[in-house]
């Protein structure tokens, strides 16, 4: 589990490169590849991060539904890491 959360960080620097580059196309392949494996193993914290860098991808492509699809699901991930920290706080005191 652990060498494929360092994978999908890869994946997603890999992306984020690519993003930068102005290579949208090649950006999208990482970062969707990057979701997959987050997804894969539960990982919420790379699963952000994969929705982040596709939602910034698709914008930059002009793919507004696509854009806001992405932006959306890490809005509801977020939402789940705060509910999971809160939990961890909660049960330490």
């Amino acid at each position: 589990m652990d060498n494929k959360q360092r994978v999908s960080s890869g994946y997603i620097n890999v992306g984020s490169l690519y993003l930068k580059q102005g290579k949208n196309s090649l950006a999208l392949d990482y970062c969707q590849r990057s979701l997959t494996l987050a997804e894969e193993i539960s990982d919420l914290s790379g699963q952000k991060s994969a929705c982040n860098c596709l939602y910034e991808a698709h914008k930059a492509m002009g793919n507004g539904n696509k854009a806001l699809e992405f932006m959306e699901k890490m809005r509801v991930i977020e939402d789940s890491l705060n509910s999971e920290e809160t939990s961890k706080k909660l049960q330490q005191m």
